[in-house]
Order: C-alpha cells, then structure tokens, then sequence
C-alpha cells in the first residue's frame, strides 16, 4: 500500500469529533467534466470554530471550498458524488431546488477582495434588498453593525456614499466580509483572504477572524502555515494523488502541528515535499 493509499485508509479512522459538528461530507467526489478533481473526502467541521485546509497546490483545496455552498454549480459539466451536510440538511437532495438560499446560509469570501464598482453602502445594502429588506432604518441599522463587526465603521461610517474602490486592499477585504455578514451566515468560507494583503491588513483580518468564530462557523484555505497555526482550532491537510485531491490528516490544530498522525503530514509541515 502506498503513502497515499494508506492515508486515504487512515483518515476514516481518525477521531475528527470536538463539540457540535456544523459541516460534515461523506465519500464526496468532485469531477470537472471527465477530470477528477476531489475523492473520497470525510470531514467534520466543527460549530464556531476556524476550521484550516491546508496542502500543496492543485490538492483541491479551493475546489471542495466551493463544494460546500455549491459554488460548483457555476460550472460547467461538474459532477458530484456522495454528500455534504449542512446541520442535519444535505446541501443538494434536501435543498437542492434553492441554492441562493444555502449561499445566504454559507457565504463565501474570495481571495482578491471583490467590492462592486458601487458605493459603500450599496455593496451592502445590494444583498439585503436582494432577500427582501426594503426599510431604510432596517437597512441602515443592519450595515451599522456589519461595518463595526468589520472594524470599519470608524474609518468610512461617514463617507458610506464614496465608492468602495476607494478603499484600500485590507479595507476592501474587509468590505467584502462584511458583505458576507449582512446575511447572518452560519457559515463563513474564506479562500485565501489574506493572499494579496500587506502584513498589517493581514493582522487585521486575522484578527477579525478570531473574533468572528464566537459567532460564525469559519473555514479557511491557506497556503500560509504560520497563519494556518496562528488562527485555526482545527486543520484538515489535502494531498494531490495522481492528479486528485485526497484529505490526509484531520484534527485539533494543536495535534496536528505539534503530533502529525501520518507521515505525509511531517513531511509537509517540516517543508520536506
């Protein structure tokens, strides 16, 4: 049996359980058209807590990131097998006829900040209206407190009329968190959301993501292991197999970096492959 064989195997026996479980997929596969691009992945993400995938490039990573508010159906010839579980719902038999309302329920941050060519306000106010908020003091009291969950509200509460692009890097990130948070997630997915930033915004918004786990089910991919160790409760590492994305290694952070389980996960973390 080779290394990844071997760890596929592993992983089904591996305690991942710590508290309530927000998340969970069964025996998921992801192909793009006849390309296999995920197989096999088991994994339990944890309620209110930051959740890390980390792995090499092209391991799947970003690809299961989108399997789990069905991103994937923006693609053409995608093709899903097993399940994801949102609570006790499967994200696709049981509601599979309104993937508009799961991504209300998991919204998603990606890795360039992306703020509309609009205003500050009608970056936020745009979704809320789109799910039927209509009342101004409603809108105006619902951007007030993603704007402060955000750190923002000091900085650009009195200029919500000024284009978002006017902003910089980490406040447009920013914007774009608080975009997702207007919506009152469960769930939060955050693809590289520091990739592009300077080390102070990257601070801010690790910071930002400490504060929101006591709220928000957060996962977050990054290739950044520092970062993966300073912000994460639980770690899952993804492998490429022959072209397909496997998880390796799942479990509590601190196990995971300081106690590794398999030895494709040593290798990884001590920079070794």
């Amino acid at each position: 049996m080779d290394r990844i064989t071997e760890a596929t195997s592993y992983i089904q026996e591996q305690d991942s359980s710590s508290g309530n479980i927000c998340l969970c997929t069964e025996s998921l596969c992801l192909s793009y058209g006849t390309r296999a691009a995920l197989e096999n992945v088991n994994l339990r993400i944890p309620s209110r807590a930051v959740t890390a995938i980390i792995g090499p490039s092209g391991s799947g990573k970003s690809s299961f990131l989108c399997c789990l508010n069905r991103m994937t159906d923006l693609c053409c010839s995608t093709t899903i097998e097993g399940s994801v579980r949102l609570g006790e719902h499967d994200i696709h038999r049981d509601l599979g006829k309104n993937p508009i309302a799961l991504r209300r329920r998991v919204g998603m941050v990606f890795q360039h900040p992306n703020p509309f060519p609009f205003s500050i306000w009608k970056n936020l106010a745009l979704p809320l209206k789109h799910h039927g908020v209509r009342n101004k003091q409603e809108l105006s009291s619902v951007i007030e407190q993603a704007l402060r969950r955000v750190g923002l509200w000091e900085e650009v509460g009195d200029r919500l009329r000024d284009s978002a692009l006017t902003l910089s890097g980490g406040q447009q990130q920013r914007l774009c968190i608080a975009r997702a948070l207007v919506l009152e997630p469960e769930v939060l997915l955050m693809d590289e959301p520091c990739s592009s930033l300077d080390p102070l915004s990257t601070k801010c918004i690790e910071t930002l993501i400490g504060q929101l786990k006591n709220s928000y089910t957060i996962v977050v991919v990054t290739h950044d292991l520092a970062q993966a160790r300073r912000v994460a409760d639980h770690v899952a590492l993804f492998w490429n197999a022959d072209g397909v994305g496997r998880l390796i290694e799942q479990g509590p952070a601190a196990r995971v970096f300081q106690h590794p389980e398999h030895e494709l996960t040593t290798s990884y973390l001590e920079g070794q492959l």
